[in-house]
């Protein structure tokens, strides 16, 4: 497992200004195993061309051999750094508990000035592979990790 996924960091790269660019820097997650649910914290850098924006963020979890269950989180993307967190029952996504995930993530492509779409689904591809893990794994570890925070009490 790759674990430079679990920090999340920001900073702006003036040369990526109006570039399109999209990619993760972080990607942390808390599971309630008993109400199996997930509270997500994500970082990403996005970087639009001028005059366009980024919306309709899909996060996709591909369980081997399977097919993706999707997620959409709604709402334009304006250039931004930093991270976002989100929570989502297992349920309502039909993923099952001690399972393990790969995510992938796409956005959308708006012109600001018509509203109109002018991508769907661009797959944000990075380096870093994500992962999901369905268990209780790895939630003791956030409080006492150097430089991991715990993210289960995220305001």
């Amino acid at each position: 497992m790759y674990l430079k996924g679990l920090s999340t960091k920001g900073s702006i790269n003036l040369s990526l200004l109006g570039s399109g660019e999209v990619s993760f820097n972080g990607w942390k997650f808390y599971n309630n195993y008993t109400d199996k649910n997930t509270l997500l914290t994500f970082a990403f850098n996005a970087y639009p061309e001028y005059g366009k924006s980024f919306t309709n963020l899909k996060f996709y979890f591909t369980k081997s051999g399977q097919s993706s269950i999707e997620y959409p989180k709604q709402g334009y993307l304006p250039l931004y750094n930093g991270k976002q967190t989100i929570s989502f029952s297992w349920d309502e996504l039909g993923l099952s508990s001690r399972t393990v995930y790969q995510v992938t993530a796409s956005y959308s492509i708006v012109d600001n000035d018509t509203g109109v779409y002018l991508q769907n689904n661009v797959n944000i591809t990075d380096s870093v592979i994500r992962w999901l893990l369905t268990t209780e794994l790895f939630n003791e570890f956030y409080p006492s990790s150097a430089g991991v925070s715990d993210f289960c009490n995220v305001d």
